[in-house]
């Protein structure tokens, strides 16, 4: 599940960049009930998980949004291009965002879900992509 949705650090710049928390998974930390073990080598009773929220019990506490490459490809502008490489990474950009010196603007990431939540980022950070348009 991990490798469908975006990292739980990536998810969270996106939440403080006022990315809308909807999504269909979650990063969540579960608390450990007394009587089961908590994750090998670990002293703290909870773990963290990706969760679907659809009504939680009392031990789950909801992160962030885990968002899926779909979920970000609605909120990415149309123009953005996702393609995968021969060595299985994705890249995520348009031939026509330019930075500063001229150069073509992608983000990459290990997974589709991770390169385009990467260009959200950097398209809200740069103000070229109003925070009201993606909600």
């Amino acid at each position: 599940m991990k490798n469908l949705v975006t990292s739980l650090p990536l998810s969270k710049q996106l939440e403080k960049l006022g990315v809308e928390q909807d999504s269909l998974f979650y990063h969540a930390i579960e608390h450990i009930e007394s009587g089961q073990q908590p994750e090998p080598y670990s002293d703290i009773p909870m773990k963290c998980i990706v969760y679907r929220k659809t009504g939680h019990g009392e031990n789950i506490e909801i992160i962030c949004s885990a968002f899926l490459s779909g979920e970000l490809g609605e909120k990415l502008p149309v123009a953005i291009e996702t393609k995968k490489t021969s060595n299985s990474s994705w890249f995520c950009g348009d031939k026509s965002i330019q930075d500063s010196r001229n150069f073509r603007v992608y983000r990459a990431g290990k997974t589709e879900a991770e390169a385009r939540g990467k260009m959200l980022a950097y398209l809200i950070e740069k103000g070229l992509l109003d925070r009201k348009s993606i909600q």
